[in-house]
């Protein structure tokens, strides 16, 4: 699945910045589509075109800014641009329905398997509908929160040139097979996401049952929320935390990293992001 990613970030890369007119551009406008055709192709063997891309990601903007109101979250059908979302989720589901479709209409043996051929085979799905809600949210979870996660990454690295020569030099010397790996690069993305979280706002949650905290209780059923931002830039648990310092990482403990440091920057448990086990 990487291979496929990279070789349409090759791609883009080359066009744009080695054979471009060296005219200034929005990376984050451009590579959140470049992931969303290399992930879409490696994830369900799919080639979005390029207007199926725009059409996504305008119905998918369109539905998530409704969403992410406290007051559409709570009243839904009453909260103004309902009928919009609602039309633009119709849409989206349509467009994702290609995806089985075409898969249908090639041969069944897979010699590697990737995260279509598990999805169609899964008999828990009563239907291709439960499949498509699936697809929907793998589709629309993936391009824009790596791509903006790089681009934050880059703007640090912009902003700090002593980061940015030791992490060059550090990938320099690594062998290829072992640059996704060190420890330089996957600090400099934890301490990035740290800073700039792609969920920053928040992953919002339904209580399963009452929670009791000190003199507090939060009842069951209740809609609650974390605040990334505030968690991953708290005082008492990251000292300096407003600055850029990659090499904090290596000062804590690995148990620390997914634990009690309160980093989160793609959610948590069974909701969080795909890419959340790679940092």
């Amino acid at each position: 699945m990487l291979d496929i990613v990279m070789m349409h970030v090759r791609l883009w890369i080359k066009s744009r910045f080695l054979e471009g007119e060296g005219k200034d551009i929005d990376v984050g406008h451009e590579l959140s589509r470049v992931m969303m055709k290399g992930m879409v192709e490696a994830m369900f063997r799919y080639r979005m075109s390029d207007e199926e891309i725009e059409t996504f990601i305008l119905l998918h903007q369109k539905a998530w800014k409704f969403r992410k109101t406290s007051f559409a979250m709570v009243f839904r059908s009453a909260a103004p641009g309902y009928n919009d979302a609602r039309m633009a989720g119709k849409q989206i589901r349509k467009l994702v329905r290609r995806f089985i479709e075409e898969y249908r209409s090639r041969p069944l043996y897979v010699c590697n398997p990737t995260v279509i051929d598990y999805l169609m085979k899964d008999t828990n799905y009563c239907s291709d509908d439960d499949r498509i809600n699936d697809f929907v949210t793998i589709t629309g979870a993936s391009y824009d929160t790596t791509a903006y996660t790089i681009v934050w990454a880059m703007i640090d690295l912009c902003h700090h040139p002593f980061e940015q020569d030791k992490l060059r030099k550090a990938l320099h010397f690594a062998k290829p097979h072992e640059r996704s790996n060190i420890p330089e690069l996957r600090n400099t993305i934890r301490e990035s996401s740290r800073l700039h979280p792609v969920g920053g706002t928040g992953s919002f949650r339904t209580m399963a049952h009452d929670f009791f905290f000190e003199d507090f209780v939060v009842p069951k059923g209740q809609l609650v929320m974390a605040s990334l931002f505030n968690l991953q830039r708290n005082k008492q648990v990251f000292e300096n935390p407003l600055t850029f310092i990659p090499s904090r990482w290596n000062s804590m403990k690995e148990e620390s990293k997914s634990s009690s440091i309160p980093f989160s920057s793609e959610g948590e448990a069974a909701r969080a992001l795909l890419s959340r086990k790679q940092l």
